[in-house]
Order: structure tokens, then sequence, then C-alpha cells
């Protein structure tokens, strides 16, 4: 059954205006709501990657985090929970791994050394490795546009994967995210949305985060925050090629549409 990554952005400048950077109160409520809806694992980043964004420092990341990170994880271990860190910083990564985090969400896709070596010696039990161009994303770069997606996404995932391999971390501690809005147009989105079963010859977990992307503009032109519907809509394709986890803002609505589209017993 797909499993549902909800989004908690302890940031100011998210591409989706749901950032709760700075307020106890909002951060708790939030995470109160992902659990209400019905949230698998929850999700947390502090350094925005949308288009334009302001790179952080690990120093100004952990800054963002140390606040509230130790009672997210409290919380939601005790709601039966697991938590992700999204970072690609690897002094954040050893952190967020000493206090108790489960995953390790790393959108540069395990390029740091440092990085790897933190994963290997540390007990994350999953990795999700993300393709991109760039960080933060810059929508003037993307892959060519009459290239095989789905051939270069397994590439870069092959590739990857010996990377993580050689430093010491196990393959089926790995989940790919092909990096919907990450270096790639509005045709190779939906097309990664259309056949992301053919990265099953990876053998691996593959986890999609489209959710309120830019790239649904060519159909729904309102703020992101607004993008939901068309955001669940494009989810259920996803379902029902049994993508094991869908990364997303609107966790309710996403509970409703997977508990319509299980087989019936």
């Amino acid at each position: 059954m797909t499993a549902l990554v909800g989004i908690l952005n302890l940031t100011p400048d998210s591409f989706s205006q749901d950032g709760v950077l700075g307020a106890a109160k909002q951060v708790e409520a939030h995470l109160r709501q992902l659990m209400d809806e019905g949230v698998d694992i929850i999700d947390v980043g502090a350094e925005s990657t949308r288009p334009g964004a302001t790179p952080l420092t690990p120093e100004e990341e952990w800054a963002r985090l140390q606040d509230f990170l130790r009672d997210i994880i409290a919380h939601t271990h005790a709601a039966g929970k697991q938590v992700s860190l999204d970072t690609r910083h690897w002094q954040s990564a050893e952190k967020g791994l000493a206090l108790g985090v489960d995953w390790i969400n790393d959108v540069s896709g395990l390029r740091d050394a440092q990085m790897r070596r933190v994963l290997a010696e540390h007990g994350a039990s999953r990795i999700v490795l993300m393709h991109a161009l760039s960080i933060p994303a810059d929508p003037q770069l993307y892959l060519p546009e009459d290239a095989d997606v789905m051939a270069l996404l397994a590439q870069d995932a092959q590739e990857a994967l010996a990377r993580a391999e050689a430093s010491g971390i196990r393959r089926e501690r790995i989940i790919y995210d092909p990096g919907v809005g990450f270096g790639k147009t509005v045709r190779q989105n939906f097309t990664i949305l259309t056949y992301a079963f053919r990265l099953r010859e990876l053998g691996i977990p593959l986890l999609i985060g489209h959710s309120r992307k830019r790239f649904m503009q060519c159909i729904n032109s309102s703020p992101a925050s607004e993008r939901d519907d068309l955001t669940v809509a494009l989810s259920a394709g996803l379902i029902l090629q049994g993508v094991e986890y869908l990364r997303v803002h609107a966790v309710g609505k996403h509970a409703t549409l997977r508990a319509e589209l299980m087989p019936k017993r």
C-alpha cells in the first residue's frame, strides 16, 4: 500500500506558503493535523529548494531545526509514526540521527562523500536519494528535451546506488525519488508521473514528490496552495502504479483517495 509522507516545512519561504518557522504552537498544530489526517511519515525540512530560494549554510539550517526537531520526533514516535529529515547537509543529518530521526531525505542524491559517511555509520532505517540538476531548483536548467527521461533517471539511480554501496550503505535502505520539478520540463515531469513504473527495474522503493509543484500551472494557474485537488488526481495514477511513497501536503485527501483505490475484499 502506498504510504503518505506529510510535509512539515520549518521555513519562511516555502513555495506553497505553508512554512511554520518560529512558532511552536503552529508547528504543533500542523503536526497534529498531519497525524489526524492519516500520515505515515513526517518529512521535516528547514531549507527551501524552490526556484530562487536562498541556500542555507549547515549552521543556518540547524538553527531552524534545533528548537523543534526533538519534540517533533517525540510526538511522532509516540503516535507510532516515523520522522524523515529533509536535508542535504551532512552536519544536520548527523545531529538529526543522534536525536532519533528515522529517515534522511537527501535532495542532492548522496553526492557528498561526507553525507555517505554519516549514513554508513549511523542507523537511519531509510535514505531517500533524489535526482536534481541543481539545488535550489533552476527553472532554466533541465534535461535535454529529446531525452528518454526515464532511461536517464534509471542510469542516475544506478550510479547513485553504486556510490552508496561503495560507501558501505546497504541497497535495501535506499528509496529513489526521480525529482519531479528539479531539472525537468513540463513534459518530462508528466512523463515521470505516467511512467514511474519503468523505474521498477531498480529493485528499490520509489518516492514521488509532485505535490503543488509549478509544472501544474499548465492546467491550473492558481497559487500553489490551491493545487491540492490536481495533485490528488495525479496521485491516483501513481497509487495504481504501486509507487511506495507519496510526499504530499494534503494528507487527508490522499488518505481518502488511497482508501478508495485499495482493492475491496
